[in-house]
């Protein structure tokens, strides 16, 4: 279902074991425990527009299924180099980095993470300027604070 977990990753000690806590839970499909850290952290999920236990939805084994690709995304997405992003007093490590780096380099890691076609890079690209999917942010206090797609 995912690729080997390469992380080589510069940030606090408290955001680094957040990410991998999420990356073992979501490879394990633990619903119970992404919905209770995702709950305890108060984490925006779609944006949002659903509950924790609506954004974990167990997944089936479809892969098209939204559960599943939720899962996987955010695996590949953690399994990317994070860019460190500050805002409003707050510094977050986001995943994948192309979300506030757009060099060739962070298009082609995210495109070869599985997370996007180089068709949806082109597309992203020519439509926005920019990265609009699937990302992942967690503060240097080790909070998940955000996973979404979009803008």
């Amino acid at each position: 279902m995912y690729g080997p977990a390469t992380i080589n990753w510069t940030m606090s000690s408290r955001a680094r074991d957040t990410a991998r806590a999420v990356i073992y839970d979501a490879k394990t499909c633990d619903k119970r425990g992404l919905v209770w850290r995702s709950t305890r952290d108060k984490t925006l999920l779609s944006l949002g527009l659903v509950t924790p236990s609506q954004a974990w939805a167990t997944p089936d084994n479809r892969s098209g299924s939204p559960s599943y690709k939720r899962y996987a995304d955010t695996v590949r997405a953690l399994q990317t180099r994070p860019r460190t992003y500050r805002w409003n007093g707050a510094t977050y490590s986001v995943w994948p980095r192309v979300a506030y780096d757009n060099t060739s380099g962070a298009w082609d890691e995210a495109v070869r993470s599985g997370l996007i076609s180089r068709s949806d890079a082109r597309q992203m690209q020519s439509s926005f300027g920019y990265y609009v999917g699937y990302r992942v942010y967690v503060t240097d206090g080790g909070r998940l604070a955000y996973a979404f797609a979009g803008e």
